[in-house]
């Protein structure tokens, strides 16, 4: 299928992708993200010290601003 071995190249800001199109859509869709945080609606927790993994973008907010030092508090991307 592919003959080259790394098909993905690495652009700018850390975006992996396969052509220079995906890459601007990409860097576009994230910065979009990251100016209205709707990131959160992308984000779970993972919190092992009460076992729960948390889904709602509001409870994931207060997450987040809780001190970071927690242990066994992880952030997962949904996808």
């Amino acid at each position: 299928m592919w003959k080259e071995k790394n098909f993905h190249f690495k652009y700018v800001k850390n975006i992996l992708a396969t052509d220079v199109t995906s890459a601007l859509f990409l860097d576009a869709f994230m910065k979009k993200n990251l100016l209205s945080k709707k990131y959160l609606e992308n984000l779970e927790v993972a919190d092992l010290n009460s076992y729960k993994l948390i889904t709602k973008w509001q409870k994931v907010r207060k997450s987040l601003q809780v001190d970071g030092r927690t242990p066994f508090v992880f952030f997962i991307g949904k996808n």
